[in-house]
């Protein structure tokens, strides 16, 4: 948790870090170049099969952000380095995918709102120094138990690549969903509104 504070007043130093409309919402990579993005809703790479995301992005509240800076610093000294595929999502997106998959096990019920829709929450794997993708259970977005973490006919490795993963996200605070190997939660996301603001105007806000 060390880094998590470190990170935090290094934020609070950075130009443009206020409050807004998207109240404490920040963009991750201006502060973190080494993060690696493939927001897989900015592209027709995803389980809907269309983009529904206006530009690639990757925006949380403040204290999310920091938390998953304190994650990339830890996996960065073991050898790796965090890949995002999404982030904060405007709610209207939340509807499309629930009429989609009008399933909690997968997709957030939008009435009652994602946490992605509160920006913070995420989905992030594993890349090795180099940028080359570690094995996991599945591809983002797959829709079957092979995504549970509770799921184990799996190869030693793609276990182990799993739990580095995991562990290294929990230290942080942050919060597994058992049936994503891939999404994680802020401990604090309760005190966030849902927000459905595009990606865009987040960017160009004044």
């Amino acid at each position: 948790m060390k880094y998590f504070i470190l990170i935090i007043i290094l934020l609070l130093q950075i130009d443009g870090f206020s409050q807004s409309e998207g109240g404490n919402m920040v963009d991750e990579m201006s502060f973190d170049s080494t993060l690696v993005l493939d927001i897989r809703y900015a592209s027709e790479n995803n389980f809907l099969n269309r983009k529904v995301y206006d530009i690639e992005a990757c925006y949380l509240q403040k204290e999310t952000a920091a938390r998953l800076a304190s994650v990339q610093l830890q996996l960065i000294k073991k050898g790796y380095r965090l890949i995002i595929f999404d982030a904060y999502r405007p709610r209207h997106i939340q509807y499309e995918m629930w009429r989609l998959v009008p399933d909690p096990r997968y997709v957030a019920d939008p009435a009652k709102g994602s946490n992605h829709n509160r920006g913070c929450a995420v989905d992030v794997s594993l890349l090795t120094k180099d940028g080359a993708p570690v094995s996991m259970p599945t591809d983002f977005d797959d829709l079957s138990e092979k995504a549970y973490h509770s799921y184990n006919n799996l190869t030693k490795e793609v276990i182990t690549n799993r739990k580095i993963l995991k562990n290294a996200m929990i230290s942080e605070g942050f919060i597994p969903l058992e049936t994503e190997w891939w999404h994680y939660s802020d401990p604090e996301c309760y005190k966030y509104p849902l927000l459905n603001i595009t990606l865009s105007d987040l960017k160009y806000r004044k």
